[in-house]
């Protein structure tokens, strides 16, 4: 393990233990190795793997995500994404951007509930008017300003989390190309195929939306746009078909 890759677990390790939230996964305990120069992390244990792993297998055997999974998989999301950006919601009393949102570092229980996972590149911020200079994540899923390496906040994960939930509806990332400065051009110009009709229009506009770089997205919104579609499924049974 390099010295930036310990130095990232140990910000990891620090940063799980002032979030508690059921969306979060739950650090338990860390052990030192002197002799071996080795750290060893006691985490919650998710039977299911992550998030990408289940994309993997639906490209596999065909056949797309229900519907009413996506939104419980956004409306947790969301949730724990809230305790982050929130700093009166976490013990860290700033404001954390995660800088990573991928299928990859959603992990899943036994009930296929989410656990955000993997903040070894999280930043802490003082408030929500304080932004963020340095370029941190994975490029597929990088918002418009950290592509054109501008000053960001907490909105980049809202970004992220828009191209997660494309991806969960699509099975594809929303942005590509043959190179580096194509994914550039389509991240920036906000250019991809829009979400099938397999979906409601509230899905598509959904995806839409948090896709939009002149649309200023928070959590806020997506709380109560996620909530209204809630209402309109109230009366039917809590199972979540994969």
């Amino acid at each position: 393990m390099s010295q930036i890759e310990k130095q990232q677990l140990v910000h990891e390790v620090n940063l799980l233990r002032k979030l508690n939230h059921p969306n979060i996964v739950r650090y338990h305990d860390r052990i030192i190795d002197k002799i071996n120069s080795k750290l060893y992390l006691i985490m919650e244990y998710c039977i299911n793997g992550d998030l990408s792993k289940l994309i993997n297998l639906k490209k596999k055997t065909g056949g797309m995500f229900a519907e009413k999974f996506i939104w419980k998989i956004a409306s947790q999301i969301t949730s724990a994404l809230k305790v982050c950006h929130n700093k009166s919601f976490n013990k860290e009393n700033k404001v954390i951007l995660h800088r990573d949102i991928k299928p990859a570092n959603i992990f899943l229980d036994e009930e296929y509930n989410v656990k955000l996972g993997d903040f070894g590149l999280a930043k802490s911020l003082p408030s929500s008017l304080e932004y963020a200079l340095t370029v941190a994540g994975t490029p597929n899923y990088m918002s418009p300003e950290q592509i054109k390496m501008e000053p960001y906040n907490n909105k980049s994960d809202v970004w992220s989390l828009g191209c997660l939930i494309y991806e969960l509806a699509t099975l594809n990332h929303p942005f590509g190309g043959n190179c580096a400065k194509d994914l550039a051009f389509c991240i920036c110009t906000a250019r991809f195929k829009p979400v099938a009709d397999t979906y409601s229009i509230e899905m598509k506009n959904f995806v839409q939306l948090l896709l939009n770089p002149d649309v200023n997205w928070n959590l806020f919104k997506i709380i109560i746009c996620i909530e209204s579609r809630k209402a309109i499924n109230r009366t039917s049974r809590k199972i979540y078909r994969l």
